[in-house]
């Protein structure tokens, strides 16, 4: 037993060692036993919970699971063994590879009695293989971007195994069509010698450079090309790796430049740095070879001479250059910095000097040493990566939505000038901070605000993202903007930053606002059409009532007084139902030209009689007239007037302009077609109009006050804009409220034509045909109508009045008028039935009456057919006055 345990504690080691673990599966008795390690590699202490068969499915990649069982299945009934990679979801959230074998045992009958296998931890072996794949993908592209070409051949017979783009595109090939040439394909006779003595010495294991070597292109014509090559074993197969650089260009510079050029070629293989060493005390210089080919001077024909390199040096360089030196020599402190050197040839250099004082052999300080290297590359790419960033700034500067760029603790790296408009900073204020607090002005992160967050959402799902927030601009002001948030991965996947991009979309915020206004007034305009149109139907039987009880009270002064106040009193909710049609169909105006400053004067003394507000009306000469509805203006006036003295309780003044506006006046607002206006600005001195309130006050039954409908400026709204106008506000709590509406001047000045009777005292005979679902409506239109003096018959809907005007015709009895409803319940209303009325009679006297008309009928009515309206409710003489007006003279009565 003892040697079991040390058998078990050995193999338990190793088993940690290699990350393997071990599983058992009895079948007869479904009992699981998993090793401590196979526990450590799923995620739990040795023993912490069961082994569970279940568990391990549940933990496994989706994507593993089906091949899983498929392989467990096919262990039990094919007697197959298994083996796989699958993914597992540690209990710590870590991601595992696993790579489990497996196989089942079977008892004499060949039934399976048991399966076991082990697993074994591949996760960093994967992650290896995946860092190595990315690193040959590396080496690939390094390989292919060089910008020599580079070739392999293998040594022995002479045919090339692998080469780089550049050399394919040097030699015109592609890199299939190379690979199937030998040396001799690309190089003339007379320089196969040169070639094959290179071949010879990389099999002796030397490295060789071959200069000025002819290679033939594809197309026949010849470049030169100095070749350095290398042996390289490929496996057991010797290859060479030449490294071409293209000189023809070189070859066809002039001759006495070939050695400089040469030495440069090669200078170019190396560091590219000289050094050098000056005794002060001996005044003795010594430049290395490369020091001097950086100077572009001769090594075997020049001497160190450090008047000749300086007089090299730029001017504009030579004095910083020799202060430094000077600083070196008298604080002993070294010194590094880059100068412009121009060569012999021409050229000129950046050069990168650093250098010290140190001691000689005897310790004293006397030997000034240093270096110098040639960076024109690298800062000419330096200043290329510059002008390119320049590039793209300008680019991103052009742009009118803002755009940053964000890292994973959510600071800013960069902005576009847009976006530093948009906060009101510059750049250098900008970069660094955290977008949340330069954007929202917040201490936090947006999310944990409770706004949404594209670029948390961009770093978590790496996905690109959308949100909506409200900001403040650098004026104060609230904006609304859209974010998009874009992600910026690196080689791995693995998102690194956010590209952020905000768009100002207050303007079609506010129209969508503006939009859904419109859409809620229309809205409350049906429901309160509907509720005007049943209220007027009520008060045309009361109307009717009053007016039948007035004529029946006779000489009785006091009825006759009781009847008249009750009559004003329900003129009063007339004025509500007016009020309640000005957002139903029934609102549009009927316009006139009218002069606008009589409606104001009379809209003005009418609602602050009796008041302790004083108002000032400024003239303006040679006010255009307006194309309104002077009753509906002249209850938008009212609104606003009243409004005003209310805000004014302990008295005030207010102060109404006019103003005529051309097209091309900057006054005139955005949002009016184009056209002459006439604007009319209403300000008082009041406590004002809180901001909050501002964007709601033209909703219908919003009011601030204990007593009020929340109608008025509603009703003037819907009014207005019916005109084709417009209406806007401007208020600061105590600093008084001014209301702007726009009307449309009129083209034309013309005046109503209107049909009077020929005397105020007609015969009153004839026959009416009234049509109107209303049981009420009709028996008080009939009364009225009986004592007025006329025969009455009645319809319900437009069929029954047809059928009966054509049969009245027929019998040789017509009617003299019809007055139709405009809208039946269930049945053809009086649009449709005088359409069908003037198809039997076109001389039809038609009236339209109704509580809710429709809008273009009411203010058209004889566009319609029709000969006059009469508006519910209505009085006896209101309806005397239309049936005058209508039959224009006496009509025979008829028995």
């Amino acid at each position: 037993m003892e040697a079991l345990r040390k058998s078990e504690r050995r193999l338990s080691r190793s088993q940690a060692l290699a990350h393997v673990g071990d599983w058992e599966w009895d079948l007869a008795t479904n009992a699981l036993h998993w090793s401590d390690e196979l526990y450590r590699i799923y995620g739990f202490e040795p023993r912490q919970i069961a082994p569970d068969y279940d568990l391990v499915l549940q933990r496994m990649h989706p994507d593993s699971k089906e091949d899983f069982l498929r392989a467990i299945d096919a262990a039990l009934n094919e007697e197959k063994p298994f083996e796989m990679d699958y993914t597992f979801f540690r209990e710590d959230g870590s991601e595992a590879i696993l790579h489990t074998i497996g196989q089942a045992f079977r008892d004499k009958a060949g039934k399976p009695v048991k399966m076991a296998g082990v697993v074994q931890d591949i996760t960093e072996r994967k992650r290896a293989e995946l860092l190595l794949r990315a690193s040959e993908d590396k080496f690939r592209t390094i390989f292919d971007k060089a910008n020599d070409g580079i070739l392999i051949a293998d040594v022995e017979n002479r045919t090339f195994v692998e080469a780089n783009r550049t050399l394919c595109d040097m030699l015109g090939y592609s890199k299939d069509e190379l690979c199937r040439l030998g040396i001799a394909d690309i190089h003339p006779k007379e320089s196969l010698p040169a070639v094959l003595d290179v071949f010879e010495r990389q099999q002796r294991g030397e490295i060789s450079l071959a200069e000025n070597i002819p290679v033939k292109r594809k197309d026949g014509t010849v470049l030169f090309a100095d070749i350095n090559s290398v042996p390289m074993n490929m496996g057991k197969k010797l290859c060479m790796v030449g490294i071409f650089r293209d000189i023809t260009e070189r070859k066809r510079a002039e001759e006495e430049l070939k050695a400089q050029e040469k030495r440069l070629a090669e200078s170019q293989r190396i560091a590219h740095i000289g050094s050098w060493e000056h005794n002060l005390a001996t005044n003795e210089a010594f430049w290395s070879d490369e020091l001097f080919r950086l100077f572009g001077l001769d090594p075997a024909k020049e001497r160190e001479d450090f008047d000749l390199f300086f007089s090299m040096v730029h001017p504009d360089d030579r004095p910083r250059l020799k202060e430094d030196i000077d600083k070196t020599l008298q604080l002993h402190k070294p010194f590094r910095t880059d100068y412009r050197l121009t060569r012999k040839d021409g050229t000129i250099r950046i050069l990168h000097a650093q250098a010290e004082l140190v001691p000689d052999k005897s310790g004293q300080l006397v030997i000034l040493r240093g270096t110098a290297q040639d960076i024109t590359e690298r800062k000419l790419a330096e200043e290329k990566i510059q002008k390119s960033e320049e590039y793209i700034r300008n680019i991103l500067d052009t742009v009118d939505e803002g755009f940053i760029v964000v890292d994973r603790n959510y600071c800013i790296l960069t902005a576009n000038r847009a976006y530093c408009e948009q906060v009101g900073e510059i750049l250098d204020k900008v970069a660094g901070r955290r977008c949340f607090e330069v954007s929202h002005k917040h201490c936090r992160p947006c999310h944990e605000e409770g706004e949404e967050c594209c670029v948390k959402e961009v770093f978590t799902t790496g996905l690109p993202s959308a949100a909506h927030h409200r900001h403040e601009d650098a004026g104060g002001h609230t904006i609304y903007v859209e974010t998009k948030a874009f992600p910026l991965k690196d080689a791995s996947g693995f998102v690194i930053q956010a590209i952020e991009t905000v768009s100002d979309i207050t303007e079609k915020r506010l129209l969508e606002e503006e939009r859904l206004k419109v859409q809620k007034l229309e809205a409350i305009g049906t429901l309160a059409g509907g509720i005007a149109h049943d209220f007027n139907n009520l008060l045309q039987g009361v109307f009717g009532y009053l007016s039948l009880a007035k004529l029946a009270s006779g000489q009785n002064r006091e009825s006759l007084a009781s009847l008249e106040e009750a009559e004003k009193a329900l003129h009063l909710s007339v004025r509500l139902t007016n009020q309640l049609l000005t957002f139903s169909k029934g609102g549009k105006p009927v316009k006139k030209p009218t002069d606008l400053r009589t409606v104001i004067e009379n809209a003005v003394r009418f609602s602050l009689s009796g008041s302790s507000v004083d108002c000032h009306i400024v003239d303006t000469e040679n006010l255009w007239q307006v194309e309104v509805d002077e009753g509906q203006i002249t209850q938008v006036v009212q609104n606003i007037i009243l409004n005003a003295a209310q805000a004014m309780p302990n008295g005030g003044r207010v102060e109404v302009a006019t103003k005529n506006l051309l097209p091309s006046d900057p006054g005139l607002p955005e949002g009016l077609k184009a056209g002459r206006y006439v604007e009319v600005v209403i300000r008082d001195e009041g406590v004002g109009i809180h901001r909050k309130d501002l964007p709601k006050i033209f909703d219908p039954y919003f009011t601030t006050k204990e007593k009020g409908s929340g109608l008025g400026l509603a009703t003037s709204y819907s009014i207005i804009k019916n005109h084709g106008g417009l209406i806007n506000v401007a208020s600061s709590p105590g600093q008084g409220t001014a209301f702007f509406f726009y009307l449309p001047a009129s083209e034309t000045s013309t005046t109503l034509n209107r049909v009077m009777p020929e005397s105020n005292e007609l015969p009153r005979h004839g026959r009416i045909l009234v049509m109107d679902d209303e049981p009420m409506v009709c028996q008080v239109a009939g009364a009225l109508i009986t004592m007025l003096g006329y025969q009455v018959d009645f319809a319900v809907n437009g069929e029954e009045a047809v059928t009966k005007y054509r049969t009245a015709m027929q019998s040789g009895n017509p009617f003299n008028a019809v007055i139709l409803d405009l809208t039946v319940r269930g049945g053809t209303g009086g649009e449709e039935a005088v359409r069908q009325l003037a198809a039997i009679d076109p001389e039809v006297k038609a009236v339209v009456s109704s509580g809710y008309a429709d809008n273009a009928i009411v203010a058209n009515y004889r566009d319609y057919g029709f000969t006059a309206f009469l508006n519910k409710p209505y009085t006896v003489d209101e309806l005397e006055n239309v049936l005058k007006t209508v039959l224009g003279r006496a009509v025979p009565a008829k028995n």
